[in-house]
C-alpha cells in the first residue's frame, strides 16, 4: 500500500465514475423514448448509472474505510457478465458484456492496487 498505488486507483475509480455519469446523462436523454411498459425498468436502469458512479467515486476516495462495498461491487458487475454469458448464453458480444468485464476488471485490479480487504481490519 504505498501513495502511488492509491493515487492510480483513486484516478481510475474516478474515471470509471464519470463513465458511469455519462452512461447516466445518455439515458436521461432517451428516457421519454420508451413505451409507458419500459419506462420503470429504463428509470431502475439510469438511477442504476448514476448510484454506481457514487459508488466507484467513493472506492477511489475511501479505498480502505468502506468494508464490503468493493466486494459488492465487483459481484455486481462480474455476476452480470457471467449470468449473460453462462447462463443466459448472449450469442454475440454484447456492449454489456464488454463493458461490465471492463469494470469488473478495472475494480478488481484498483482492489489488489489499494488492498481494499484491509476495510475489515479494526482501525488501529
Amino acid at each position: 500500500m504505498t501513495p502511488a498505488r492509491d493515487r492510480i486507483a483513486k484516478i481510475l475509480m474516478i474515471l470509471l465514475g464519470l463513465s458511469a455519469a455519462g452512461a447516466f446523462a445518455g439515458a436521461a436523454a432517451t428516457i421519454g423514448e420508451f413505451a409507458p411498459d419500459r419506462v420503470g425498468v429504463e428509470i431502475w436502469r439510469m438511477l442504476g448509472y448514476l448510484v454506481f458512479a457514487g459508488l466507484f467515486v467513493l472506492l477511489g476516495i475511501f479505498p480502505r474505510r468502506l468494508p464490503g462495498l468493493w466486494e459488492l461491487v465487483f459481484f455486481h458487475k462480474a455476476g452480470k457478465v457471467v449470468l449473460l454469458v453462462f447462463v443466459f448464453e448472449a450469442s454475440d458480444p454484447e456492449l454489456t458484456i464488454v463493458v461490465d468485464s471492463i469494470l469488473s476488471a478495472v475494480t478488481l485490479f484498483c482492489y489488489w492496487l489499494t488492498q481494499g480487504w484491509r476495510a475489515w481490519l479494526p482501525e488501529r
